[in-house]
């Protein structure tokens, strides 16, 4: 559909943006994913991917935006989005599917003995 352009795009991650987002929303989206770690990357491109298959893409540039100036931020790039490196982004991921009234992928639990 396009190119993302970030520098700091993951190439397999750029890839997947460029089959999966418009080519007109490229550029926003790499912008965005661009902010996050390898993990937090992963994420956020699927949680696009996938606001664009439902055709909620703008919505989901604005969820994004929201939970970037609350949260995202005022993490360590190392663990910026990270789903496995802190609760509050397991939750901040969950949370933003549900304001866009999609259910979230499946997380890992963990094993308690």
């Amino acid at each position: 559909m396009g190119t993302a352009t970030s520098p700091g795009i993951d190439p397999a991650i750029r890839e997947f943006l460029a089959e999966k987002i418009p080519a007109s929303a490229l550029g926003r989206a790499g912008e965005f994913v661009g902010r996050f770690c390898f993990n937090g990357q992963v994420s956020v491109a699927a949680f696009l991917a996938r606001a664009t298959e439902e055709r909620k893409l703008e919505q989901a540039f604005t969820v994004l935006e929201e939970f970037w100036g609350e949260s995202w931020k005022f993490q360590r790039p190392e663990t910026r989005g990270d789903p496995d490196g802190s609760v509050m982004n397991r939750q901040n991921l969950s949370m933003i599917y549900a304001c866009l009234g999609m259910k979230p992928p499946p997380s890992k639990q963990p094993v308690v003995i």
